[in-house]
C-alpha cells in the first residue's frame, strides 16, 4: 500500500489529521477524531455524522472506539512499517498542507460463488475484482438538504457516488 492511500484511510475527513486510538466510530460506521466530534456538538448542539448526516443520539464519550482502526495502528506500529513512520513524521508538522488531491479506493465487487449464503462458501474473496465506478454506498433513507442553494436530494436506495460528497 502506498503512502497516499494509507494517509487517506487513516485521516479524519473533517480536520484531515491522522486518526488515533481516541477516534470514535458512529452508529453509521464512519470514524472521526474525538476532538472534531466534540467541536460539532459544541457548535450545533447535536451530533450528525459529517459524512452521511445521520443524527447520533449518544454522547461523544459514550461512542465506541474503532476497534479495526486500533488493530491496524497497533499492527503497523509493531511491524515497524516504514510508511507509517513517514506518515507519523508528516502529521507531526503543525502546518501540514496536503499537496496531493484526495483519492478514493475503487469499490470491490464480489462474484457470486453459486451459494445463497457466503458463510457456506470457502475462500469467499478468491474472485475479487476492482470496479472503479461503482457506487460508494446506497442511501438508507430519504434526504433533502436544508442548506440554501443546495440541490442535494436523495431517495432511499439511491446510489451515492463521489460527486455526491
Amino acid at each position: 500500500m502506498d503512502e497516499g492511500t494509507l494517509n487517506d484511510l487513516l485521516e479524519c475527513s473533517v480536520c484531515l489529521e491522522r486518526l488515533d486510538t481516541s477516534s470514535k466510530v458512529l452508529p453509521c460506521q464512519h470514524t472521526f477524531c474525538k476532538k472534531c466530534l466534540e467541536e460539532i456538538v459544541e457548535k450545533h448542539k447535536e451530533l450528525r455524522c459529517p459524512e452521511c448526516r445521520v443524527l447520533v443520539q449518544a454522547k461523544v464519550e459514550d461512542l465506541p472506539p474503532n476497534v479495526l482502526l486500533m488493530r491496524i495502528l497497533e499492527g503497523m506500529k509493531n511491524a515497524g512499517n516504514p510508511v507509517l513512520k513517514k506518515v507519523h513524521r508528516a502529521n507531526r508538522s503543525p502546518n501540514r498542507i496536503q499537496s496531493n488531491p484526495t483519492t478514493y479506493p475503487a469499490t470491490p465487487i464480489h462474484h457470486q460463488h453459486g451459494t445463497p449464503d457466503h458463510r457456506t462458501t470457502s475462500n469467499k474473496h478468491q474472485n475479487l475484482q476492482i470496479a472503479p465506478h461503482q457506487p460508494y454506498a446506497i442511501a438508507a433513507y430519504d434526504y433533502t438538504s436544508r442548506e440554501a442553494g443546495s440541490e442535494l436530494q436523495k431517495r432511499r436506495c439511491d446510489h451515492l457516488k463521489e460527486k455526491d460528497r
